[in-house]
Order: C-alpha cells, then sequence, then structure tokens
C-alpha cells in the first residue's frame, strides 16, 4: 500500500517530513545545516486479484450434482493490480510468484461440500478449502480457501468444489431478495513476491 508524506518547510531554513503510521503521525525533522539525509523505507505495495462470480438480481448460483466435484463460476474481475494475470472461462491465470489466497464457495442443501483451488496445468489441488456441510432447507454454508503457494513458472486455476448430495438451481448458493447483483463464489489473491 502506498503512503503519503508532507513535506513542509520552516523559516528556520528546515524541513519537516511527516510519514502517517497506524497509530499517528511520525515526524522527521531535517536542520537545514545538515545537508543531504538518505531516507529508507520498507514500505511495499500490495499487488491484488479480485474475482467473482456474479450473477442477474433473481439468478441462484447454480446446480449441484450427486458425489460430484465442479468447476465453480468466476466471470468478474473486480480488481486486477497482478501484472500478467488474468481472468477467462471461470479460469485464472497466474505468473510466477508466490501468492496468498482468500477464497469462499457457497453450497445449499447439498450435505457434505469442500471447495479447493485446483492447478490446472499441473493437474493438481493447490490448496484444499474447509470441509463444511449443509443439510438443512433453505440454508446456505461456506467452504473457505485460504493459503500460501509458489508457481515457479505461468499457471492456471480453478476453484472447484466437490458436494455430496445433488441440489438443483440453487446448490451453488441461492439469492437474496434485494434485487441487487448476486455473488457467490469470491476470490482474493495477493502476490507476496
Amino acid at each position: 500500500r502506498l503512503m503519503a508524506l508532507v513535506i513542509k518547510g520552516s523559516t528556520s531554513g528546515q524541513v519537516t517530513v511527516d510519514v502517517p503510521a497506524a497509530a499517528g503521525t511520525n515526524t522527521l525533522t531535517i536542520p537545514a545545516s545538515t545537508g543531504t539525509v538518505a531516507l529508507t523505507s520498507d514500505i511495499s505495495t500490495t499487488q491484488i486479484l479480485h474475482v467473482r462470480d456474479e450473477k442477474g438480481s433473481t439468478t441462484s448460483g447454480g446446480s449441484a450434482s450427486f458425489n460430484t466435484t465442479a468447476t465453480r463460476d468466476l466471470n468478474t474481475v473486480v480488481t486486477n493490480e497482478i501484472t500478467s494475470s488474468s481472468l477467462g472461462s471461470n479460469q485464472i491465470t497466474l505468473p510466477a510468484g508466490t501468492y496468498f489466497l482468500d477464497a469462499s464457495a457457497p453450497a445449499n442443501e447439498v450435505g457434505r461440500h469442500r471447495a479447493n483451488l485446483y492447478n490446472v496445468t499441473d493437474s493438481a489441488i493447490a490448496l484444499l478449502g474447509q470441509s463444511s456441510i449443509v443439510e438443512a432447507a433453505n440454508t446456505t454454508t461456506q467452504s473457505r480457501i485460504r493459503g500460501r503457494f509458489t508457481i515457479s513458472g505461468t499457471k492456471v486455476f480453478e476453484i472447484r468444489h466437490y458436494t455430496i448430495n445433488a441440489r438443483s438451481v440453487y446448490g451453488f448458493g441461492d439469492y437474496a431478495t434485494d434485487g441487487q447483483t448476486q455473488i457467490y463464489t469470491e476470490v482474493i489473491i495477493e502476490k507476496v513476491s
């Protein structure tokens, strides 16, 4: 994240630099007689890819099948600050690097279920999500996927979701009756290095 610096001059020849900190403001005063002062910082910028499944105001998340792992819909890029990353056909493409992922995928009346981050390029699960269960009528639970992973080259990923029971139309989430865009699977990826 970027941090703002405020530089102020004074009649005494001093320069004051205000560096906003989490708990307030840190001030560094440089007397005019000092000359050149080197300032270093460990401030880093965070690069985020935020994608999700958005559907119409009265559209459910989709059908889940019996004892099946399905690829979840991902159709909208909210933020993309990671160079060479992209979203297309429910697949996320990432360049080489280390990443931290936080994702969630809803399920409704499907019994036991769990999502994962699947590395399509290498045909392997990159991160397992939380095990969950939802059997009560008109009830939704989330399977959340969180973790860090490293890839040595460009790779393609999907969010896949296992369900033990079939539920048509709203097995992957049901819509709220608020007239707004519905959001189902959601993925936030931070590039760590």
